[in-house]
């Protein structure tokens, strides 16, 4: 496998960048161009196998708890009653969500439980100490899903004190599942990295997951590819704004609407941390890859893109890719395999 260091000398070497099923050669058009004064000249971007280019910037990466601690310590979403205690406020749904359904699509998970009552036992009051006070919450965990009825995923139960709870391809996980692991996210400081891909998550699913990052800053790594994301991408917005601490964000084959990924991708292209972006598999088409390619141009963290099977190779995508290509300074490895 080749590093980093080895690519970018390589493509300078070749001057042509590819990728399965499109070549193109970026490095012509950089040295033709006239440098304008005062910007400086864009970097070389070898566009490579997209996971281990990914997997290989995750492992550099360092992460300082504390310091991220204190900086969201006022983003939880919270309020107080009348008594004075702290009162945690439920996920409303996002309107933009609730506005993008199609005529006749009943909201995710209506016939899977009593979702309202989840909120109202779970989501309007603190837990109980004893029940976080470890940063593990596996006893919260317990707790919620006593309440809701349900019975408790063991690997779950294991993985709360672990860097990793991965619950990929178990045959889905419905809206009070994935509201009972929410619960414990909110306040654990173990894990690290979240991967409930090929596991049919829709809106409601979605929105709870996305709570989870107003206040927990701790999880860098998110996989939710396989999914049906759709418009609930949305909901993601207010973490972004609140500055979570996501580095990589992969949403491969989740049928993102144009209308969700133009409300988040401005605010993902301002995080100060999100460095691997997997936007594969979507087709969201010409227009919407033109809209990703101006939102990104003020991005000056994502280095990993994979843009692969959008469908995207039009005359105006490749023109807004130029215009993105001769500023951004991050932008390391990009995929636009099959479009």
């Amino acid at each position: 496998m080749m590093s980093q260091e080895e690519l970018g000398r390589n493509g300078e070497e070749n001057g042509n960048f590819r990728t399965a099923g499109l070549d193109k050669t970026i490095g012509s058009e950089h040295e033709n161009q006239e440098e304008t004064p005062g910007l400086k000249k864009p970097p070389e971007i070898a566009i490579t196998a997209f996971q281990n280019v990914a997997n290989a910037h995750h492992d550099s990466l360092s992460f300082t708890h504390e310091s991220k601690r204190e900086r969201t310590s006022d983003k939880s979403g919270s309020h107080e009653d009348d008594s004075g205690s702290r009162m945690v406020t439920k996920p409303e749904e996002d309107e933009e969500i609730a506005g993008e359904r199609e005529e006749g699509e009943s909201e995710a998970g209506d016939d899977l439980g009593d979702i309202e009552g989840y909120l109202r036992l779970n989501h309007h009051r603190k837990p109980e100490f004893h029940l976080v006070y470890d940063g593990i919450c596996k006893n919260l965990y317990l707790a919620v899903c006593a309440e809701l009825g349900i019975g408790p995923i063991d690997h779950v139960i294991n993985c709360l004190d672990s860097r990793k709870l991965i619950l990929p391809d178990r045959g889905g996980l419905n809206p009070p599942e994935v509201g009972a692991l929410s619960q414990p996210l909110h306040h654990n400081t173990r894990v690290e990295e979240l991967d409930l891909s090929g596991n049919f998550l829709e809106d409601r699913s979605v929105q709870y997951l996305a709570h989870v990052f107003l206040s927990n800053v701790f999880i860098t790594r998110l996989n939710l590819n396989g999914n049906r994301v759709k418009h609930a991408l949305a909901a993601f917005r207010q973490a972004f704004k609140s500055g979570c601490n996501l580095r990589q964000l992969y949403l491969a084959s989740n049928q993102l609407s144009a209308r969700g990924l133009s409300l988040t991708a401005p605010l993902m292209a301002a995080s100060d941390s999100l460095t691997v972006l997997d936007l594969s598999g979507n087709g969201f088409g010409p227009a919407t890859g033109t809209s990703l390619f101006q939102s990104l141009l003020t991005t000056s963290s994502i280095a990993v893109l994979n843009l692969s099977d959008n469908g995207i190779g039009r005359k105006e995508p490749m023109e807004a890719l130029s215009a993105l290509l001769r500023v951004n300074q991050s932008l390391r490895a990009l995929s636009l395999a099959r479009t």
